[in-house]
């Protein structure tokens, strides 16, 4: 058996190794859209569903020794299809259907490959058979799916991390070597055997044999995995797509669907029908209530939701399934009628689903459709005999009309508050619109506070854009893209006429806003969907008075052909939402945007993503290139941030009556009420009015991030850019420059900190630790602040108040001035370096280390945001410190201790 349990096992682990590294190569080339994936699951799917069709056709047409050449023949012939990788010739060219490229490269490249292992599973099951007359075969086919399962889990946290994807091209070769070897043995074996007739296992608690199959029961076969497949493409659609926009999702349902598998196949007493119809019902009522509730429900709980109903599905779905299995004899047909299954349901959800449906409704069908299925064995399908000999006949179909009567009741109320939910239109939703790239939504919504109505253009829980209806306000930026943020600072410092500006990805088209006559504007758009939206819903396009060019296709494969463009600024902006391209972050890539840039020319990567870190990969790409960068972190407009007290007295000697631990804000020179003169060099030599703009509320702006890249230095050091920037963080020792041969999105996986809130709570802590200072208990003072940190590690006011009493403690052997600079800079990210009094203290923590060039830069930008808080009085207090830190004093000789 071992022989054989090797190769099942390497077989399906290969499988699924194959699909995702095969993604690897071709996600890039078709814009890194989900569709990708949804279609290669429709090939991997219908694939495998002609290497099951091949395995019953040898097994029922063919003699023992007949079998083995053949499939030594189609082992031998995979072999000679190495390496699997896709040539570049396979491009796509932008034109023609992108679903039907993809199908046609996967059987050119990995086709036969594919095939020869997909039919391994039922084919070595019934050779086991029938070399092993006696043993029960359907365990193995619980090791397939374990493999399967392994594959999966293994290759984002594992092979993606740690190895090129050539070097897992290779070593995939070498697993396909290995299974050759394994099932060339196993044919050699089943050739020397003498032929037997599969039989059930002597002494297997299992029934001796299963009733003759009836066409109900195949078309059972054929419908319950159908079902499971459906439920597991949907599920994964609307958990990766609507609910939480996290890369790998897709291996949680996955693996749940193949963990069902594994559990109904190993033996039959772990399905039982009566406790899983209670649990389906509940899983379909509570998925209908996460689905009406939508975003007011928490995202990890509409995870848990979505996937313990999918479990459950499953569950029903497979262990039916197996309940309903044949006779071993019949093995491979009852495998190909799964396998034919699975294939309908990804049909359905890959090329049905998104021609009659606008959005991500095949959910609500597969769950009406799993319990009718449920209700229909419950109708037609007697129990297991054991259970009902233990409750006699009578009893058995008293709970059986019960449980259909109950079912079919919950089936009635459930079904009109799917098709409800599914058909009955949001009153904002003004159009929806599904293709390969996913559901984009317009919606037409109303500002509360002044009478303008605007529309928004949404991709699954994505904005893409946002624009006022009325024509005076319809020039506004908006979004990720307003006046404070890095690529509209960029822009309103790019001075002179008949500007370059690229766009990689259009959205609304919210920066042709920013256009001027003379300038040149070229963009580069993926969805043909998101283009006619544009046109027909907004008006940014249309008012651009620049000359404007747009590009549809990927915009690297489409820069790649093109003439050098010189751009002045080139915007990257395809990282919001849960597709990211990651092709467009790599070595190559950015190759191909240098070719395309003047000699100072600036690169505006927009990083803003829920739920990945990309600040370290673009960081690394810009020190290999040798560029200059920024990062500007724009809170939304209005956002109030925690201010670490700057109302209160600050702290000079022990003797003062109350007690703060952020300094006075370094303050600047004021000749007049509304004018300064920081830096003599320039830097901040600037009136008043440039930084109206910083001031003004515009609730249409929503919070960004964005890297600005360039080898010159007149806008990176403008002194608007210089004061909205924020120091960068260094990238971890594990984020390596990335490649078109080796990128990780689980290495930057993770959601941003947010800072804890608590005023009640931190001013009980400051005022105690006020009071231990008056007392000179500096120790208990510090004492205090950690205390307190351990309920609230990230609440800014700690941590900016502990940096600061360890910076400047008059008892010296208690500073610890690394630990200050530390704390204080996590302070400042707390808040994106947008709190005044947090950045102050960073600035006297800076002096304090001896660090004088980033305590003037950040008391240089504790001054500006000073005076967006209209704070005269902070201004003044600025101005001896600013001095001081330039004459590479620290603070503590003007406030000592």
């Amino acid at each position: 058996m071992l022989a054989y349990a090797l190769t099942i096992f390497t077989s399906a682990f290969l499988l699924f190794q194959l699909q995702p590294l095969i993604g690897k190569y071709i996600l890039p080339w078709f814009g890194g859209a989900p569709g990708v994936w949804t279609t290669c699951m429709l090939f991997f799917q219908v694939l495998l569903l002609g290497g099951y069709a091949y395995a019953h056709l040898i097994s029922t047409r063919f003699k023992p020794r007949t079998q083995a050449v053949l499939h030594l023949v189609l082992i031998l012939s995979a072999l000679a299809l190495l390496p699997i990788t896709p040539d570049a010739s396979w491009k796509p060219d932008g034109h023609g259907n992108p679903e039907l490229r993809i199908l046609v490269l996967l059987i050119a490249c990995i086709g036969l490959p594919y095939f020869a292992l997909s039919s391994t599973g039922p084919l070595m099951q019934d050779w086991f058979s029938r070399t092993h007359p006696g043993a029960s075969p359907f365990r193995l086919y619980a090791l397939s799916n374990l493999g399967s399962l392994l594959a999966l889990l293994s290759f984002p946290f594992f092979f993606e991390t740690h190895f090129t994807r050539s070097t897992q091209a290779r070593l995939w070769g070498w697993g396909l070597l290995a299974y050759a070897i394994s099932g060339g043995y196993c044919a050699l074996k089943f050739w020397r055997s003498p032929p037997h007739e599969p039989a059930a296992a002597a002494g297997n608690r299992e029934p001796a044999a299963a009733a003759p199959s009836t066409p109900r029961q195949k078309l059972l076969w054929l419908l319950l995995p159908a079902c499971a497949s459906v439920l597991l493409l949907a599920v994964t659609n609307k958990i990766c797509q609507d609910v939480a926009v996290i890369p790998f999702l897709w291996v949680l349902p996955l693996s749940l669907y193949l963990l069902s598998f594994i559990i109904c196949f190993d033996n039959q007493r772990w399905y039982v029908r009566t406790p899983f119809t209670i649990a389906l019902i509940a899983a379909m009522w509570g998925i209908c209530w996460a689905l009406f509730h939508g975003l007011e429900t928490p995202v990890m709980q509409q995870i848990v939701i979505y996937s313990a109903g999918l479990f459950v599905c499953c569950m029903v779905c497979h262990g039916e399934l197996y309940r309903l299995k044949p006779d071993p004899k019949k093995l491979t047909g009852f495998y190909l009628m799964i396998a034919a299954g699975g294939a309908l349901g990804g049909v359905f959800v890959a090329v049905v689903a998104p021609l009659i449906f606008t959005g991500y409704f095949e959910l609500q069908w597969g769950l009406l459709l799993c319990g009718l299925l449920l209700l229909g064995v419950h109708l037609w399908e007697p129990e297991p005999e054991a259970q009902s000999r233990r409750r006699g006949r009578t009893g058995t179909l008293r709970l059986r009309s019960l449980w259909s009567a109950g079912l079919a009741a919950s089936l009635a109320a459930l079904g009109i508050a799917l098709l409800v939910h599914a058909y009955t239109t949001s009153a904002a939703t003004v159009e929806r619109t599904r293709s390969f790239y996913g559901v984009l939504k317009i919606l037409k919504q109303h500002y509360q506070k002044r009478d303008w109505d605007y529309v928004t253009l949404v991709h699954g829980n994505t904005v893409h854009g946002m624009q006022f209806t009325n024509p005076k306000q319809a020039g506004l930026p908006t979004v990720y893209y307003g006046e404070n943020s890095g690529v509209g600072l960029a822009l309103r410092e790019m001075s002179g006429a008949h500007r370059r500006i690229g766009l990689v990805g259009l959205g609304a088209g919210t920066l042709a806003a920013y256009a001027r006559a003379g300038d040149f504007v070229h963009v580069y758009e993926l969805n043909p969907q998101v283009l006619r939206l544009a046109n027909s819903r907004f008006t940014f396009l249309s008012n651009c008075p620049a000359n404007l060019e747009i590009t549809l296709g990927d915009a690297r494969l489409s820069l790649e052909k093109e003439e050098p463009q010189n751009f002045d600024l080139l915007v990257l902006d395809a990282f919001t939402s849960d597709a990211v391209p990651v092709h467009l972050l790599t070595k190559e890539a950015f190759s191909i945007y240098e070719r395309h840039l003047n000699t100072n020319g600036l690169i505006a990567v927009h990083v803003s993503n829920k739920t990945l870190n990309l600040e370290p990969v673009v960081i690394q790409l810009a020190r290999h290139f040798h560029y200059n960068f920024v990062m500007i972190d724009t809170p939304a407009s209005g956002e109030k941030l925690e201010q670490t007290g700057s109302t209160k007295p600050s702290l000079t000697t022990p003797n003062e009556d109350s007690w703060k631990v952020a300094p006075p804000l370094p303050g600047a020179s004021t000749s007049g009420e509304n004018s300064w003169n920081l830096d003599p060099n320039g830097m901040l030599e600037t009136s008043p009015s440039e930084w109206l703009m910083f001031k003004a509320e515009k609730p249409w702006n929503i919070s960004s991030k964005w890297m600005l890249l360039s080898r010159g230095d007149k806008i990176l050091n403008s002194p608007t850019v210089m004061v909205a920037a924020r120091p960068v963080q260094p990238p971890a020792e594990n984020t390596p420059l990335w490649t078109d041969d080796f990128s990780s999105l689980f290495q930057i996986l993770g959601s941003e900190p947010q800072p804890q809130i608590d005023p009640a709570f931190t001013d009980a802590q400051n005022r105690k630790a006020s009071d231990s200072f008056r007392q000179k208990d500096f120790k208990g003072a510090i004492a205090r602040l950690r205390f307190a940190l351990k309920k609230l590690p990230r609440s800014p006011a700690l941590l900016n108040n502990l940096a600061f009493l360890l910076a400047i403690c008059p008892d010296a052997s208690l500073r610890n001035t690394p630990e200050a600079v530390q704390l204080a800079e996590a302070s400042c990210r707390l808040t994106h370096y947008h709190a005044a009094a947090d950045v102050s203290a960073l600035a006297a923590v800076y002096s304090e280390a001896g660090r004088f060039a980033e305590a003037v830069k950040m008391a240089q930008k504790a001054t500006a945001l000073a005076f967006v808080a209209e704070d005269q009085a902070l201004l003044k207090q600025n101005q001896k410190l600013l001095e001081l830190y330039r004459s590479a004093r620290p603070y503590h000789e003007l406030h000592p201790p």
